[in-house]
């Protein structure tokens, strides 16, 4: 009789589990971002995406070298090992740095080439007085050259 209670208690307990393990919060509210953030960590989604996204970056390397292969099947060594450079000048555009940079080339190219346009002015600036003055110095000796009288020769 007791290995019947026993028994009756262990399969109580048993359906009443599932139960336990589907508590519901405190006024059916909705679950918080730390116990969001709990669970992902207890889940350890950053290394599991961390892992996907290496696993995906392989592949893609990959793919991208057989592409390289079939479109270019003469390839040398020399063009072979290039080959992972290209993939990551494709990765590094690819990642958010990469976008933003892009994004931002166009004003960076701008101000830099305000930046030098006011050096250039400046040296141009130089570079015409010194011409101004060679010039001048080489209109005086010309000027010199033609009022010097011309010797002629004597009468015989």
């Amino acid at each position: 009789m007791q290995t019947r209670a026993s028994s009756l208690v262990l399969i109580v307990i048993m359906m009443s589990t599932p139960l336990l393990a589907q508590q519901v919060p405190p006024n059916n509210e909705p679950a918080s971002r730390q116990d969001v953030l709990k669970l992902f960590d207890l889940l350890q989604v950053r290394d599991q995406t961390k892992m996907a996204l290496e696993n995906t970056q392989k592949q893609v390397k990959e793919m991208i070298r057989e592409l390289f292969l079939k479109k270019l099947p003469d390839a040398t060594p020399d063009q072979l090992s290039h080959m992972d450079s290209i993939v990551d000048v494709i990765e590094f555009y690819s990642s958010p740095l990469g976008k933003k940079l892009l994004r931002e080339m166009p004003a960076m190219t701008a101000e830099s080439m305000q930046a030098c346009n006011i050096r250039i002015r400046q040296n141009m600036e130089d570079v015409m007085d010194k011409m101004e003055g060679k010039i001048e110095e080489m209109t005086k000796q010309q000027r010199k050259k033609h009022s010097s009288p011309v010797p002629r020769p004597p009468k015989s």
